[in-house]
């Protein structure tokens, strides 16, 4: 699957060079692939004629944990026969001079220079496969893509993830923080301590929620959550305070979008001693 930091590299190229952005969904996608070893399963309901013989499963079903990367591979070889090659640092990327395909599952990104361009590869999408044609791109991955290309900016957000987690811990009517950490350090909890079954639950859910946000459009939180994500083990009460507290910056900052605009004239790296 596409890499969150890819794809953002590639809203952000589409925005500063003008490109085309277009998304296609797969039908049934995994049932394209043939599954490369042997596997059996019971007879469907309905087909046993009393018997105890099994069937020998020959496509990649739903919920079969190998079907993912066999459904992969089938795509990969048809991108390949059309040209494309996958860039070294995302192998779900796929580049054809300057036009990209990101593979996320069965949902498809294509990004190219023009429409007939974009809708060259559709076409031969649809060609091999069952498509549904979802452009344009204005929803992706649970983020909304909103794009002003007179003044090429493209924003990403995650509003409504973002509301339904505040609502899911009960924070949504809590009072907005101003950054995402408080002054405190966090330590450990204290020696022989074990945190509460639901707690732990709570807090592991939390933070994962919090990844997903981090991951997408909130980078500003990675340091807060990169600290709390290490009691997920055996959280206490301080540790869940801490988690809280990023909610209300969250709730303060929901409906704040990441914003790519162009044109890109240099690129700037920073890096720390260690």
């Amino acid at each position: 699957m596409v890499k969150p930091m890819s794809y953002k590299t590639l809203f952000a190229i589409a925005a500063a060079l003008d490109l085309e952005t277009k998304q296609m969904d797969v039908k049934t996608a995994f049932l394209y692939s043939n599954i490369d070893e042997e596997i059996y399963v019971a007879q469907p309901e309905g087909l046993s004629n009393g018997t105890k013989q099994v069937c020998w499963l020959n496509k990649a079903l739903y919920g079969l944990k190998q079907s993912p990367w066999v459904w992969y591979n089938t795509l990969a070889d048809y991108l390949w026969e059309l040209g494309f090659e996958p860039l070294a640092a995302d192998l779900s990327i796929f580049a054809k001079e300057h036009t990209f395909v990101a593979i996320y599952v069965d949902d498809l990104l294509l990004v190219g220079p023009s429409k007939p361009d974009i809708q060259a590869i559709k076409d031969c999408l649809n060609a091999n496969f069952d498509m549904t044609d979802l452009e344009p791109c204005s929803y992706y991955l649970g983020m909304s893509v909103t794009r002003d290309r007179p003044n090429r900016t493209l924003r990403l957000g995650q509003h409504s993830y973002m509301e339904k987690v505040l609502q899911d811990f009960s924070m949504w009517e809590s009072n907005p923080a101003d950054t995402s950490m408080a002054g405190n350090d966090l330590v450990k909890a204290p020696k022989g301590y074990q945190a509460p079954e639901d707690l732990r639950a709570t807090f592991q859910s939390a933070v994962g929620s919090l990844m997903y946000a981090m991951l997408g459009t909130h980078p500003d939180i990675a340091y807060a959550v990169s600290k709390v994500s290490r009691f997920t083990s055996n959280p206490d009460k301080s540790h869940w305070q801490a988690v809280k507290h990023i909610l209300r910056y969250l709730r303060g900052t929901v409906d704040v979008d990441l914003v790519y605009r162009g044109p890109l004239t240099q690129l700037e790296g920073y890096t720390d001693a260690d």
